[in-house]
């Protein structure tokens, strides 16, 4: 996590530095990478969204794994009763785990892959059309911009939207519940 975390700010805030035109569905980027146009806004977007949804995916991947190795082996919840040497072993691979992990992880890499076809299938004149309806000055500066179209903009909002909502969703209802099952073990001591 603290990887991806890194490798996230350090292209979001270095070498990215984005500016966002939500009512046109794009921007421009004024990074070392983008300002002499090593790397288009595009590409530059989808590597942001790549490291972006893999950390939240991984921030609820360590929530579950909490939530997992809390739990009594006599809970319905868990999924696995994995023992190491006498002992309850604290990050087991099992089955479980493994398929849970990808339960959570595979979801999220959809949004990049929608956000890749939506801006390679973009038109010329799908672009301009989408352009016209804001002013765009990052234009004449010959800024490193992209745009989608706007259907693929309100798409890809609603994809980004109701995926946040259910993970943010699973990570509060297990935040809840493992302070849940912490009050449970200070009132058995």
């Amino acid at each position: 996590v603290q990887v991806v975390y890194m490798l996230h700010n350090i292209h979001f805030t270095l070498l990215y530095v984005p500016f966002f035109y939500i009512k046109v569905g794009g921007g421009y980027c004024i990074g070392p990478v983008c300002e002499p146009h090593y790397v288009s806004f595009n590409t530059n977007l989808v590597i942001i969204i790549i490291l972006a949804v893999n950390l939240t995916g991984l921030f609820n991947l360590l929530l579950f794994y909490r939530h997992q190795n809390l739990l009594l082996n006599s809970s319905r919840l868990k999924l696995s009763n994995f023992v190491l040497n006498g002992k309850n072993a604290i990050c087991s691979v099992t089955t479980h785990n493994t398929a849970m992990s990808l339960c959570i992880l595979a979801p999220l890499n959809i949004i990049p892959y929608c956000q890749m076809f939506a801006q390679y299938r973009v038109t010329d004149i799908e672009a301009n059309r989408t352009m016209q309806l804001a002013s765009c000055i990052f234009i004449s500066k010959s800024r490193n911009y992209g745009v989608i179209s706007i259907l693929d903009a309100t798409i890809s909002a609603y994809i980004i939207g109701i995926t946040w909502l259910l993970y943010m969703t699973f990570a509060i209802s297990f935040t809840i519940h493992i302070c849940k099952i912490m009050n449970d073990y200070a009132n058995m001591r």
